[in-house]
């Protein structure tokens, strides 16, 4: 018997995702590019369809201040990035 896959958008409004992973409380986690981690609460509302909603948003990675090598405050680099 051939399998088939169907394909369905759960979540949208993710910027550069670079990683996704369920989390010990059952919620989905979605790091950004930019250093934002999105969490989705993960539901199946009706059989073979899913549906996500955003509750939180962490910035705690994209708002750590830069650094030198040495230690020392970059503040010229105001970018984070996120790779896994």
């Amino acid at each position: 018997m051939p399998v088939a896959f169907q394909s369905q958008q759960v979540i949208s409004g993710v910027a550069n995702p670079t990683s996704l992973q369920f989390g010990p409380d059952d919620r989905l986690y979605v790091s950004q590019q930019d250093g934002l981690i999105k969490v989705y609460d993960v539901t199946q509302p009706t059989a073979g369809q899913w549906a996500a909603v955003e509750v939180e948003t962490i910035d705690v990675i994209k708002n750590i201040p830069n650094h030198n090598d040495d230690g020392s405050l970059n503040a010229a680099l105001a970018d984070r990035q996120v790779t896994g």
